[in-house]
Parts: C-alpha cells; structure tokens; sequence
C-alpha cells in the first residue's frame, strides 16, 4: 500500500473527499470529533490488512503545532500514533504529510527574535533556535519520532477546491507556500513550491 489518508470530519467539505477517495479506491480512514488517536491507529491499522504504508497523510483543520484530528494532534498526542509505526515504511521510504493550514508555523523566543515572530518570515533564513522552539516544528518533530520517518506540514493556510485539486492531493501536489519538513533526528529543512529547499 503506497498512501493512506486518514481525514477530519471537520475538515471543508470532507464528505465529499471521502466519497472521493473511496470512489478511486484510495484507503481513507475518516475521523469523528470525539474520537482518541489510539482508536484511529486501531481503525487505520485494520484498514491497512497487513499492508505497509509509504505515504500517510492527514487532512484537518490546523493551527501552528496542531491539528483539529479527533481530539486533537499535537507533540503532547502524537505518540498515540505509535502503533502504526510498524505498518510504515520508515527511513527514506516513509513519510507523514499534515494537510492542515498552518500546521508547521510558529517561532519560539531566542536572542535575535524575543517575540517569538520570524521577522524575514519563510521566505527567508531565520533562527534555527526560533524555528525549533515554535510549536509546529516540535508537532513534526514528535510526528517523526514516533513513526520513525520524515514529517511534513505547511507554514500557510490551505485551501482545497473539489475534484480538481483532491487529484493533487492524492498525488501530493496540492500543498500551497511552504513545507516545513523534520526527520526524527530533529534535522529540518524547509520545501517550496518551485522544488528548491532551503537547510539550516
């Protein structure tokens, strides 16, 4: 199994992407509001019948360092996704995408950014410090670490059209702005849209 989609109820117009989806024969695990992440890795990993997943992507609302999954993903949360570490493929040949606006934002305070605010914004170098301080690089950073591969969310609000742009996001092309990307060493760097990368 090369993808699967795990999705917010909550999320716009998320019935009509799990009738999508479904209709093109992708996995997909819909996601109900009361609902505890350890009951959704049950779910996906039933869902999955022994399957190893490639690419695992969640589509939620977000907030810098959260997504509104169930009852919520954050870096305090995200070790209940635990048990579908063994059902990715890890390393290189895995990956966690968060299709959730804003969800890999946010700065933390150091010496040369005492607000907490990226002043040069994404599209320029900033603080490593301030970076690994915000609340969406310590999201991704706890992403990676518990399914032990890259993880990777935008620092921009998302906006998804019906059909035309549920085929991007099945091929992963339907991010806008930037990706913050963090491995489960801690290691970041920051994806555009054009290809380049930007490492610190």
């Amino acid at each position: 199994m090369a993808q699967l989609f795990i999705v917010d109820r909550r999320a716009p117009r998320a019935q009509w992407m799990l009738e999508f989806m479904t209709i093109r024969g992708y996995p997909v695990v819909d996601v109900h509001d009361i609902e505890d992440l350890a009951s959704v890795s049950a779910r996906a990993i039933a869902r999955l019948r022994g399957e190893r997943i490639n690419r695992l992507t969640f589509v939620a609302h977000g907030y810098p360092g959260q997504l509104q999954l169930g009852q919520g993903l954050t870096e305090h949360s995200a070790h209940d996704l635990a048990p579908l570490r063994r059902h990715m493929r890890g390393g290189p040949l895995g990956s966690v995408w968060c299709f959730a606006c804003m969800a890999g934002a946010g700065a933390g305070p150091d010496a040369d950014h005492p607000d907490a605010v990226l002043h040069s914004g994404w599209n320029a170098a900033g603080s490593t410090a301030s970076i690994t301080l915000g609340p969406g690089y310590r999201l991704l950073r706890a992403l990676a670490g518990t399914l032990d591969c890259q993880a990777h969310a935008p620092v921009q609000t998302q906006y998804l059209r019906p059909v035309h742009d549920y085929d991007r996001l099945l091929l992963g092309e339907a991010f806008q702005g930037p990706l913050l990307a963090v491995g489960p060493t801690g290691a970041f760097h920051l994806d555009y849209p054009d290809g380049s990368t930007r490492l610190w």
